[in-house]
């Protein structure tokens, strides 16, 4: 019996011992330096992909008034190029903490229309892509509203962007010019919205195509599909059910369509009126008329052959109930469906191959 005590005592100092050497290991600050050392090597290495192989990831799935999530912005990755479709705010962010994605490889930007929640971090992509690195102008792909856009935030960013050359051209850099001069405003690249399918980029094997979408009464509100061999993922863009999108998306990978519980909307509405917030109760009401309602998104989907449908841009945002309910309304489909998210979804469709793989 006293051997074992004395064993429990003996514990209880190694414990005590090892628990006081790692409090102050974690108060030195040369062992703090080491662990910031540690972390920022894993984060700033390149972040270089697999060769012939879309990699999607999202980067933003909130609606204009959320605050939890970055708004809408989704990435596609291919040999290390990277094409965005769609800039809401804090998507810029989001990106910065995606260690698959470095702003430099930005390649282009695709705008499904002038909303702000898919705008509104244009300029912080583009200020962050321009100072890691990349040295030509940002190309943004959009509908004939663009132009506004991007006029826009070059404008603002001008004092910025001369305040930044200014500072880093003139310091110690022997590379040529620390920040490309001629890179530094966004390019915008404009279209006129068909109802038919249009090639609007082309370059190094990788398409896309543009078409219109339903939502009115936005102007020039389109829908895009991505194309790199034969793998292709189709974006919906903000938009009530469109036969243009679910066309664009048959025979191919990856549906990704903005989604609504139109029931639980109209009971937001109701709820607001009722307490008399009839200024929320409006903006409710009027929103049921151009977005797609998940169970009609089930209806027109069916013998597209679509691979997967992904759900995203919510609203009501997602919450513990949101999946339960998207698979109630599936049971009855064939389709495979899943709910967008920005956080841990990660999904590859490999060249020659029909397999969609989750990581």
């Amino acid at each position: 019996m006293k051997i074992f005590k004395n064993k429990i005592f003996l514990i209880f100092l190694i414990i005590v011992f090892g628990v006081s050497i790692v409090n102050n290991l974690l108060n030195s600050p040369k062992f703090q330096d080491k662990i910031v050392v540690r972390v920022l090597q894993s984060q700033m290495q390149d972040t270089e992909s697999v060769t012939d192989t879309i990699e999607l990831s999202f980067c933003g799935i909130g609606s204009p008034l959320g605050i939890s999530s970055a708004q809408n912005c989704i990435a596609v990755k291919i040999n290390n190029k990277i094409y965005l479709f769609d800039a809401g705010a804090r998507s810029a962010a989001s990106i910065g903490r995606n260690t698959l994605i470095s702003p430099d490889q930005i390649s282009a930007v695709f705008i499904t229309h002038a909303h702000s929640d898919h705008i509104a971090g244009l300029g912080e992509i583009n200020l962050a892509s321009w100072v890691l690195g990349r040295n030509e102008q940002l190309r943004v792909y959009g509908s004939n509203e663009i132009k506004n856009v991007v006029d826009g935030f070059n404008m603002v960013y001008k004092n910025d962007t001369q305040y930044r050359t200014d500072h880093h051209n003139n310091s110690n850099w022997n590379d040529g010019d620390f920040l490309s001069t001629s890179a530094q405003n966004i390019n915008a690249i404009t279209f006129e919205p068909s109802d038919e399918p249009q090639l609007i980029f082309n370059e190094k094997g990788v398409m896309v195509y543009t078409v219109s979408n339903s939502h009115h009464p936005v102007e020039g509100s389109v829908g895009y599909k991505i194309i790199f061999g034969e793998r292709s993922i189709t974006i919906s863009g903000d938009t009530d059910i469109s036969e243009n999108i679910f066309k664009l998306a048959e025979n191919g990978d990856i549906l990704i369509y903005e989604a609504m519980f139109k029931d639980q909307v109209k009971i937001l509405s109701s709820v607001a009126k009722q307490v008399g917030n009839k200024r929320l109760s409006h903006i409710f009401n009027d929103i049921l008329t151009y977005h797609a309602d998940v169970g009609d998104i089930k209806d027109n989907i069916e013998g597209r052959n679509t691979k997967l449908l992904l759900l995203s841009h919510f609203v009501p945002a997602v919450n513990p109930m949101t999946e339960r309910r998207v698979k109630h309304i599936f049971k009855d489909s064939n389709q495979k469906v899943l709910i967008a998210s920005e956080e841990d979804m990660l999904i590859s469709l490999p060249a020659n191959s029909e397999e969609i793989i989750f990581n």
